[in-house]
């Protein structure tokens, strides 16, 4: 078996110097490839996923690795990640290339592991740059975290107007009961185009809501 993971880091080495040449169109082969290789580790019954994993965070977290390259690996933990790539998401999150921050969001966002939504409830807590709180807030949004409501809640009907939107859909999406509870009490105080906004984000979560009784109270409240 130790081997075939020796094959891959090969194989893996290969890839990374094909994406790492200065053009731009002789990457795509061994970006192509580097994707096959995902796909097939992480097919059902797959024996190479773990391995795979392993061999790309290793690269990724080597200083010489190529940026072209790490962006092309966070791509591949966007598709395949757990738990064990939700340390080098946070890392890069504070990266000083904002291609790489986003990839890194993305691949938290997609992430298959609780650890990645707390990650990311902390990192929107923390953050300071106002475009990047609110691409965090939606990641809290798709992911449907139940438990970003309590860190999220607070920034609505704040001065940051675009922020304060981006909570109100985040929550129309999350859906649970705290959620709709904060949204309808802020129903009640809102006039106007926010008020509009708030009702979208209700019939949403009317929508995705789990519990129809629950569905249909705010349906009712509308």
């Amino acid at each position: 078996h130790h081997g075939g993971d020796q094959d891959l880091a090969k194989q893996l080495d290969e890839l990374i110097t094909g994406i790492s040449v200065t053009d731009e169109a002789a990457r795509y082969e061994p970006r192509m490839a580097m994707q096959e290789v995902t796909s097939q580790a992480s097919a059902p019954g797959a024996k190479t996923r773990d391995a795979w994993v392993q061999l790309l965070l290793e690269r990724f977290e080597k200083e010489e690795t190529h940026q072209a390259a790490k962006a092309w690996i966070l791509r591949q933990l966007e598709n395949i990640g757990g738990a064990e790539s939700v340390p080098t998401l946070v890392k890069t999150s504070g990266s000083p290339f904002h291609h790489l921050r986003e990839l890194a969001r993305r691949a938290l966002e997609k992430n298959s592991s609780d650890k990645a939504s707390a990650a990311l409830r902390d990192l929107a807590g923390k953050e300071v740059d106002a475009k990047t709180k609110r691409a965090l807030v939606h990641s809290l949004g798709q992911r449907r975290d139940a438990k970003a409501v309590a860190v999220i809640s607070p920034w609505l009907g704040g001065k940051d107007n675009a922020l304060s939107s981006e909570v109100v859909r985040a929550l129309g999406s999350i859906a649970s009961a705290d959620a709709v509870k904060v949204l309808t009490s802020t129903y009640g105080e809102s006039e106007g185009k926010a008020k509009k906004a708030i009702a979208s984000a209700l019939f949403k979560a009317a929508r995705h809501s789990d519990d129809k009784a629950q569905a249909q109270r705010i349906l009712r409240g509308l």
